[in-house]
């Protein structure tokens, strides 16, 4: 038996939405994650910094509304050559703390969080109809100041809230847009599973 001379990552995201009932409706992405530089050279630096005391981790995801073509919201933005530089959504809705940490392999870790279209102020927003067409993970410390009920930060609602300076967005992806008003009582879950081969 030889030992490994390669190490990488590789993930696969999935939405899924459902009603105020839990019904599944729709699952508009189940496929490949993108990566950017900046989670790349975070997960290096955390392997770097591993007896100090930096507590750095996968802790966040966000949703956010222009991840589809616009007059197209059916047609997800796809990749191109400056996606590796993103930091950021297009146009984020809110963050949140990562609901639960799941191992379903030896080699895979699982990051599941749902967001609730009715904690989401209406001004989040950035037009009508009130959608969600992207989603990101982030590697961050685990202290977040966020709303006591929603667990919610939102930038870019009328009185923003900070997003965390340490926060480094890790991988992300674009999807159909799908309804996300605050009204409807919608759950988006995103499931984001990374594998190490």
């Amino acid at each position: 038996m030889t030992a490994s001379e390669k190490f990488s990552l590789k993930g696969h995201v999935r939405i899924e939405v459902r009603d105020r009932t839990g019904r599944l409706i729709d699952v508009p992405y189940d496929g490949e994650n993108f990566i950017v530089d900046g989670g790349k050279q975070a997960v290096i630096q955390q392997l770097g910094q591993f007896f100090e005391t930096d507590r750095r981790a996968m802790r966040r995801m966000s949703l956010g509304d222009q991840g589809a073509i616009l007059g197209s919201p059916f047609t997800p933005k796809v990749p191109d050559v400056s996606w590796p530089a993103r930091t950021q959504l297009f146009h984020e809705l809110g963050r949140k703390n990562i609901g639960s940490f799941l191992f379903p392999t030896t080699k895979s870790v699982r990051f599941v969080t749902s967001f609730l279209s009715s904690d989401f102020d209406d001004t989040s927003y950035s037009a009508l109809p009130r959608i969600c067409s992207e989603a990101s993970l982030y590697i961050g410390n685990p202290d977040l100041v966020a709303d006591p009920i929603t667990g919610l930060i939102q930038p870019n609602k009328v009185g923003p809230d900070p997003i965390p300076v340490d926060d480094v967005m890790f991988s992300t992806r674009t999807f159909k847009s799908v309804p996300f008003d605050p009204l409807d009582a919608v759950t988006v879950t995103v499931t984001w599973t990374i594998f190490i081969t």
